[in-house]
C-alpha cells in the first residue's frame, strides 16, 4: 500500500489596511481588512485608548497568524496623528482566521499625550499575513461573488452579482440565514423585511427604500433575477446591525455579527 502524504505550504504575505470608525467597512489592501467598531474608549487623564476592531481575511487562503504588526491612530476630525506608528506581539487566533472569516480584536494604547477629545478615528493598520496553504481549504478566485456569514460561505440557487456597484443576492439570504421573516405583495411588487423591530420595503425597479418609515435611496434597486429577488446585500445586512466587508480581489462580500 502506498503512503499519501499532504504537504502544508506556509506563505507570507504583506498586509495593509485602513479602518475607519462610524464607515461601515473599509476597503482592504492586502488579504486582510479591518474595520474599526464605534466603541472605542479613550481616556486623555490617563493617555490610554482601547478600539474594537474586527480583522478579516480577505484572501482565498487559511490565515494562522499577522506577524510584524504595526498601526497607528489619526484624529478625522482635525486630520491630527494620534499617535505614531506602534508596533505590537503577533496576533494568533485559536484556528487563525479561515477564509471569509473575521475575528474581534482589542487594541490597548498607553501613553498617548493628545490634547483634544477624540470622536471620529482613522486606524491604519500594516501587518505580515501568515498563510497555510493546503488544497482542502484554498479557493481559487474566479468570476462568481463569494459571500460569507460569521465565516461561513452561503450557496445560493441564483448566483449573488454586482449592479451599479453594489452586491445583490436572493432575499431567500437575508430569510434563512440573518432570521429574518420575508414577505412579497405579487399586487405592488414589493418585498417586505422584518427582522426584530426593523421593517424593511423594497418595491422592485425602485431605488426607494422604507426603514421603519424612513425613505433611503438605493444605489441598485431590488430586481427579479431567474423568479429570484434580488436584493442590496450591504443596505439590508447594515440595517441589521452587521458589519460588512468587500475584497474586489476576490469578490468576496464578508459579513459579521
Amino acid at each position: 500500500m502506498k503512503k499519501v502524504l499532504s504537504m502544508v505550504l506556509v506563505v507570507i504575505m504583506i498586509c495593509v489596511s485602513f479602518g475607519v470608525v462610524h464607515a461601515s467597512s473599509s476597503d482592504g489592501v492586502g488579504p486582510v481588512n479591518v474595520v474599526v467598531l464605534d466603541d472605542f474608549l479613550f481616556d486623555m487623564d490617563k493617555g490610554e485608548l482601547i478600539v474594537y476592531a474586527y480583522i478579516a481575511n480577505l484572501s482565498n487562503k487559511h490565515i494562522s497568524e499577522l506577524t510584524n504588526i504595526s498601526y497607528k491612530i489619526i484624529d478625522l476630525d482635525r486630520g491630527l496623528d494620534v499617535t505614531s506608528y506602534i508596533t505590537i506581539d503577533p496576533i494568533k487566533p485559536d484556528g487563525g482566521i479561515k477564509i471569509g472569516g473575521s475575528i474581534k480584536h482589542r487594541f490597548i494604547t498607553y501613553g498617548i499625550n493628545y490634547p483634544y477629545p477624540l470622536k471620529n478615528i482613522g486606524f491604519k493598520f500594516n501587518c505580515n499575513a501568515i498563510f497555510v496553504e493546503n488544497p482542502d481549504i484554498v479557493e481559487n478566485p474566479d468570476i462568481d461573488v463569494k459571500v460569507y456569514y460569521n465565516g461561513t460561505k452561503i450557496n445560493f440557487d441564483v448566483q449573488p452579482k454586482i449592479k451599479n456597484g453594489r452586491t445583490m443576492v436572493p432575499v431567500r439570504f437575508v430569510s434563512e440565514t440573518l432570521g429574518a421573516n420575508v414577505s412579497w405583495d405579487e399586487r405592488t411588487k414589493t418585498v417586505t423585511i422584518v427582522h426584530g423591530n426593523n421593517v424593511i420595503k423594497l418595491q422592485i425597479g425602485s431605488k426607494k427604500a422604507i426603514l421603519n418609515g424612513t425613505e433611503y435611496t438605493l444605489e441598485a434597486p431590488a430586481e427579479i433575477d431567474n423568479g429570484r429577488t434580488m436584493v442590496p446585500v450591504r443596505f439590508i445586512s447594515e440595517m441589521f446591525g452587521k458589519t460588512v466587508q468587500w475584497s474586489e480581489s476576490y469578490r468576496t462580500v464578508i459579513i459579521s455579527d
